[in-house]
């Protein structure tokens, strides 16, 4: 018998299939028979997300804006140069960089040459007739010598700011101090950027506006008028960066996920208006900090905390170092530095039995990482740096570690899946060959017949 759903017209079915957003729900709805196959193959399954290297030119965003039937599909658009190929290209992009010219031979395209206006006035083009766009990441650097490519920016960030569907946009830049000033000096308030609203997911890295006061104060309309926010991520190298200016009176009622990397002077202004924020937003789950360091927080701050990541002198830090004391729900924290003021506030968690991602960055001996690991018995992932602990031990811990004494650390969790920093294949003593592998074979040997699952990665 025929399900009712499949008695519908191949137009209904078709409507379906458009409201179906990520790709391998797509593959899912494909598999279910062969009538959906023949629908979303052809017609959905290529079209959820768009991933396009600069260096392609205008070409293939020309070719989507001349087919918007096609492009009301689209819910994800990727646009990025030379600065992020190690993130999309080997795997979600062609090699552009090198072709053919007509002699047959290859050259290189301009790698360094960033977005031009050309490639900007297509995609602006092509957003124009994607009305369901969901997510947008432009990742890449401007040319900013001609009027042509200015009015070009201004095109695209007029076509992105046009999609109310639009929830995630990430904005990352090729960070290239000393960064000259802003060329929309005139009309700042009018530039497209800043009537983005209704967002879910921010992410802007190393932008251009971040290190003009005037403009960060109109990006921040941005952040007010996404009372929804669940994700944010901003990263600046400015030396006079003023976090207050962005996030000075903003909340977040549904803010789940922050990471801020501030790389500015340590005014006491910025770490006011960085603890004041986490103070105002209970729903985090995830924090991240590298720089830019809060003031203590209280005694009950983010009682949902899930995920605490800082990358500062002696992490955690009098604020992190807080947080550990009164984490109830803490599951993965790093990189810390073994200290007696960190060793202090694990032993002081409210609950311990809860992590189970631990980082370590850096610790006063192997009695000391013991002690660590011993606190956390549900441990499940660990990892060390990966140095030579006998020769090159230095920036890590003070004394050298055999590699046999790795056995202890390893040997305190019974729960352990994933170990991570250290090699066991080569002995620091100086010891023939001979002698290293078979000292090596016999530790593996004992923590493999403690944890059969473990995996050890130089």
């Amino acid at each position: 018998m025929t399900p009712r759903i499949l008695c519908l017209p191949t137009e209904l079915l078709d409507l379906i299939a458009s409201f179906v957003v990520a790709h391998r729900d797509l593959i899912a709805l494909a598999m279910a028979c062969r009538a959906f196959a023949f629908i979303v193959i052809p017609a959905h399954a290529a079209y959820r997300t768009i991933r396009i290297h600069g260096q392609r030119g205008p070409t293939p965003w020309a070719n989507i804006a001349a087919h918007p039937h096609r492009a009301i599909g689209v819910r994800s658009v990727v646009l990025f140069d030379h600065s992020e190929e190690a993130r999309f290209l080997p795997e979600r992009a062609p090699n552009i960089t090198a072709l053919p010219d007509r002699s047959g031979r290859r050259h290189e395209q301009g790698v360094r040459g960033g977005l031009k206006s050309g490639t900007l006035l297509a995609a602006a083009s092509a957003l124009r007739v994607m009305p369901n766009l969901h997510s947008l990441i432009l990742s890449g650097s401007f040319s900013r010598d001609t009027t042509a490519c200015h009015a070009a920016e201004t095109a695209f960030w007029v076509a992105a700011s046009s999609h109310g569907s639009l929830k995630r946009l990430e904005y990352t830049q090729t960070l290239s101090p000393p960064a000259p000033l802003p060329w929309y000096m005139t009309d700042l308030h009018l530039h497209p950027l800043w009537s983005i609203s209704n967002l879910t997911s921010l992410t802007v890295k190393n932008a251009l506006f971040l290190r003009h006061p005037p403009s960060v104060t109109q990006f921040s309309r941005v952040l007010r008028n996404s009372p929804a926010l669940e994700s944010l991520t901003v990263e600046t190298h400015d030396q006079s960066f003023d976090l207050h200016m962005l996030l000075g009176e903003t909340r977040f009622p549904l803010l789940s996920g922050l990471s801020l990397s501030i790389h500015a002077r340590p005014e006491p202004t910025n770490s006011r208006t960085f603890s004041a924020l986490l103070e105002r937003t209970p729903t985090l789950q995830h924090v991240a900090w590298r720089y830019l360091e809060p003031n203590p927080l209280s005694p009950n701050a983010l009682p949902a905390l899930r995920s605490l990541r800082i990358d500062v002198p002696d992490s955690p830090g009098a604020a992190g170092c807080g947080l550990l004391r009164t984490a109830e729900h803490l599951a993965a924290l790093g990189p810390v530095y073994v200290t007696p003021e960190t060793l202090e506030a694990m032993v002081q968690m409210r609950r311990r039995d809860t992590l189970r991602v631990l980082d370590v960055a850096r610790f006063d001996g192997i009695a000391s990482l013991v002690r660590v690991v011993r606190l956390f018995a549900r441990l499940r992932w660990l990892r060390v740096p990966a140095v030579d602990y006998w020769h090159e031990h230095a920036p890590v811990t003070p004394a050298p570690v055999h590699r046999a004494e790795w056995f202890g650390v390893l040997n305190s969790l019974p729960m352990l899946e994933v170990f991570r920093g250290v090699s066991f294949f080569h002995d620091p003593e100086r010891a023939s060959i001979e002698e290293n592998d078979e000292r090596a074979c016999h530790i593996l040997n004992k923590i493999l017949k403690k944890k059969p699952d473990s995996e050890q990665e130089s």
